[in-house]
């Protein structure tokens, strides 16, 4: 179960000036429990540590408690040019279910900022930039397990990307 929450709002009615101008932010949120087969209930229970009390249940792989996205944008027809700066993130997400002796692998949020800009020229031709991972952010992936320190899974590094792009249609 989980809710999603949704918002814009164009800033025309700060000032005149901000007509062009516009927010906008998505954020969901979602809690997602599903129950163990027996086979896997039956190995965590098997390497169960001192202290630890596994459950029938456990986090859905894959699926982020919470998504943020949120935008700056501007848009000007009349002068065919429109772009935004637009951030994103994921909560820590269960990649890989462990099973008996092995930990269960997180994914680690990814903060990602990133700028668009569209330019039109005419009816036929644009130019597109595009710079994302403005944070320079790293993708990491963590073993997990009961009252240890994370380890290290994977860890990527995409550093800051540019394209720039051309489109002419006949």
């Amino acid at each position: 179960f989980g809710a999603e929450f949704e918002f814009r709002k164009n800033l025309g009615f700060i000032s005149e000036t901000l007509q062009n101008v516009s927010v906008s932010s998505n954020v969901t949120v979602v809690e997602s429990i599903i129950d163990m087969t027996d086979q896997e209930f039956s190995a965590r229970k098997n390497f169960e540590k001192e202290g630890q009390n596994i459950d029938i249940t456990r986090q859905m792989a894959g699926q982020a408690p919470y998504i943020i996205n949120a935008g700056l944008s501007y848009d000007n027809p009349a002068i065919g040019f429109d772009g935004g700066l637009f951030y994103n993130v994921q909560g820590e997400t269960l990649t890989v279910v462990g099973g008996g002796l092995f930990p269960d692998v997180y994914t680690e949020p990814f903060h990602n900022l990133r700028l668009n800009m569209n330019k039109s020229f005419g009816p036929n031709a644009s130019v597109n930039l595009s710079v994302s991972n403005l944070l320079n952010d790293e993708r990491a992936e963590y073993y997990q397990g009961y009252q240890a320190e994370k380890q290290i899974f994977s860890l990527y590094s995409p550093h800051t990307s540019v394209s720039l792009g051309f489109k002419y249609s006949f």
